[in-house]
């Protein structure tokens, strides 16, 4: 098989998706005219190949079977990182033995209902911890900035193997969905157990005296949410080094707006045969870098709660299907940890009140960085502190103040 990469108009481009095999797929919407960009598989005549035809295969992972006299590598955490690091251990004969303090992912389901119903909140199962991390339940788009940490295109792959879609292979912007995604970290446990590696899970790590077996072993996937387990390691003497972060907010806008601005104002019929536009804002304001990330063309947002109880955080749900008529967005800048406003990082781990106001005062300067981002890329309005009807799956702002 051979590859041949062409540039075509909307309508033309859906008529080949929908008859030939594609194997990339990026829309151009820098001018007026728009254009699809598709690669095709071709035989060796270099006529295009039916649309079920087979992928290029990759090189399917070999995971080796483990038994008690292996190798043996702690993972606390069982998120993508701590998933991941078990199937790389696995494929080079090495026992992974997970511990995380939520529940696994058919479980967490039934948790999540009564969150969603404001029935109960655990806090040891939610829609942040427990098998799969938070992206299980709360995201479901696969991209990275970064061109540094690793491999990106074999991350698709091992979805792909585990059950994604064959669309994650080809998409410039992959994406799996928070509907497909549990079914997915399903059949990575049961690969990690049938190959010997051990999940214990609603096992929380309090102390890493727990542990008789040297830390050189050990591997920490904790994510960013475990906040008391970052305390733990604190008063145990292990050495962190603060790193840098970003600050940012939540932009919310109507869906049609953002097709508006980014596909020129064209019909209905285009934006439907293009899909839902996302975006990607950069700038600089006064030093800082000031960017978008996490774009959500669909989705509803959903209660991202973890600690004690004046903690309110939200996070994002999108479906495999962008079905909601308003888009998502996290206006965001970057702080090195030299930064004067690095100190009031804060507020993010502690309790309401130490410093709350100087906080306050500069998450309220890093706001006004932001909107002139979005204002400078044609958002012409801001409402602070507004939201559109039926963008909170769970949250009302009555329910809000009850939770």
């Amino acid at each position: 098989m051979e590859q041949k990469t062409i540039t075509t108009s909307p309508v033309e481009a859906k008529q080949l998706e929908s008859t030939y095999r594609v194997v990339r797929r990026s829309v151009d919407a820098r001018q007026r005219d728009i254009k699809v960009n598709l690669t095709l598989l071709t035989d060796n005549s270099g006529r295009y190949v039916a649309i079920d035809a087979p992928l290029p295969r990759y090189s399917e992972p070999e995971f080796k079977q483990v038994n008690s006299s292996a190798p043996v590598v702690h993972i606390i955490g069982c998120g993508p990182a701590g998933l991941f690091a078990a199937l790389t251990l696995l494929e080079h004969g090495i026992k992974p033995i997970i511990y995380e303090r939520g529940k696994m992912v058919t479980e967490r389901k039934r948790d999540i209902a009564l969150l969603n119903r404001n029935e109960l909140f655990n806090g040891e199962s939610n829609y942040c911890f427990g098998e799969g991390g938070a992206g299980t339940f709360s995201d479901g788009k696969l991209f990275s900035r970064s061109k540094k940490r690793g491999n990106m295109q074999r991350v698709m792959e091992l979805f792909h193997y585990f059950g994604a879609p064959d669309t994650i292979l080809y998409e410039a912007h992959a994406h799996i969905g928070s509907d497909k995604l549990p079914r997915i970290i399903q059949n990575m446990r049961e690969c990690i157990l049938a190959h010997g590696g051990e999940i214990h899970f609603e096992t929380k790590i309090e102390s890493l005296s727990t542990f008789d077996f040297p830390l050189s072993t050990l591997i920490l996937a904790i994510g960013h949410s475990a906040h008391d387990t970052y305390r733990m390691l604190a008063r145990e003497g292990v050495a962190m080094e603060a790193k840098g972060f970003a600050l940012g907010v939540r932009v919310e806008h109507p869906q049609t707006l953002i097709n508006k601005l980014f596909y020129h104002n064209q019909p209905q019929a285009i934006v439907d045969l293009l899909g839902n536009a996302s975006y990607s804002l950069v700038t600089q304001v006064n030093g800082h870098g000031v960017y978008s990330f996490c774009m959500c063309p669909g989705g509803h947002i959903v209660p991202a709660h973890v600690g004690f109880a004046s903690q309110l955080t939200f996070c994002q749900f999108r479906y495999g299907r962008r079905v909601t008529p308003v888009g998502f967005g996290y206006g965001g800048i970057g702080l090195p940890r030299t930064d004067r406003a690095f100190s009031q990082s804060a507020w993010r781990f502690e309790r309401p009140g130490s410093g709350a106001a100087n906080a306050g005062f500069c998450r309220g300067t890093f706001i006004i960085h932001i909107a002139c981002m979005f204002l400078s890329a044609g958002v012409s309005q801001f409402t602070f502190g507004r939201v559109a009807t039926g963008t909170y799956r769970v949250m009302s702002a009555s329910r809000i103040s009850r939770f």
